[in-house]
């Protein structure tokens, strides 16, 4: 349906009482164009910096507020994965400390450097325990694990097969290709497309 400020419908007066219209759905339309900026201005002027920039102040307090928080988020769900990525965002951040100590600490005395690299991976360590707390993050990461759960993995029989079918397969193949290849350049020797040159006798000693 289409909002217009003074709209009037072409079919029936039917009597509308549970409607805030003007008594028939016929006259004017329930919302108006007019109504729609009034409703847009109230609701904008509610929120602090538009709809848009109320979103992102509490996008922005939530993850203060996870950061600084103690808290498990759903302890028992996604044990693995989750462990799993704070493992590796700790990894990551022992390597990066070990190169910045290398690179840009060289410059800094002993005791600098080293309380720099503890400070670089203490702070690395709580964003590994705090990101894999973070709610979203860590639906994410709950819901990957509980997807993978349900996947079906084949028994070492069965991968014993598909594994002997793919190398075999890989075999195959790799001497259809020889031979296709040979064959083709004797064809094209005996046309004279293809003509290589001699090879030269090895240097005499």
């Amino acid at each position: 349906m289409l909002f217009a400020s003074n709209g009037r419908s072409s079919i029936g007066r039917a009597l509308d009482s549970k409607s805030r219209c003007w008594g028939f759905k016929s006259l004017r339309p329930c919302f108006g164009l007019d109504a729609l900026r009034f409703t847009g201005r109230a609701l904008i002027s509610k929120s602090v910096g538009g709809p848009w920039g109320f979103m992102a102040k509490v996008q922005r307090e939530t993850l203060l507020k996870s950061i600084v928080s103690t808290d498990i988020y759903q302890r028992k769900q996604g044990r693995v994965l989750r462990r799993c990525t704070a493992g590796a965002i700790v990894l990551v951040c022992v390597l990066a400390s070990q190169a910045l100590y290398h690179s840009v600490l060289l410059d800094l005395s002993g005791p600098w450097a080293y309380g720099a690299v503890v400070a670089f991976n203490v702070v690395g360590l709580w964003f590994a325990y705090r990101a894999i707390n973070y709610p979203v993050f860590a639906d994410f990461l709950i819901d990957v694990e509980s997807e993978m759960m349900k996947v079906t993995w084949p028994s070492w029989a069965e991968l014993q097969r598909a594994t002997i079918v793919v190398l075999a397969t890989m075999f195959i193949f790799s001497l259809l290709l020889f031979g296709y290849d040979i064959a083709w350049k004797a064809f094209l020797e005996l046309t004279g497309v293809l003509r290589l040159a001699p090879t030269p006798p090895p240097p005499s000693t």
